[in-house]
């Protein structure tokens, strides 16, 4: 199966974040930001890796799926 995190600190966390949750998580302890557009950068970055596992996901549950039907179609016909 695919993983699918969502924890903080990941890019599929930080692709459902606004912009101004995405500033605050990458706040450090000293209280310095990163620079607005490394920001907007790691928000698109985000947002491709988002899109990504989506279709890997999409294409890991056809997969399961191409091998079930057949699977199941093997079991009918043997008990027929």
């Amino acid at each position: 199966m695919v993983v699918r995190p969502r924890w903080p600190g990941t890019f599929l966390y930080w692709a459902r974040c606004t912009d101004a949750e995405l500033r605050a998580d990458l706040t450090t302890s000293d209280g310095s930001q990163v620079p607005t557009g490394r920001a907007e950068d790691l928000a698109h970055l985000s947002r491709r890796a988002r899109a990504k596992f989506t279709g890997l996901r999409v294409a890991v549950d056809l997969t399961a799926t191409a091998l079930v039907v057949p699977a199941a179609a093997l079991v009918t016909a043997a008990l027929h």
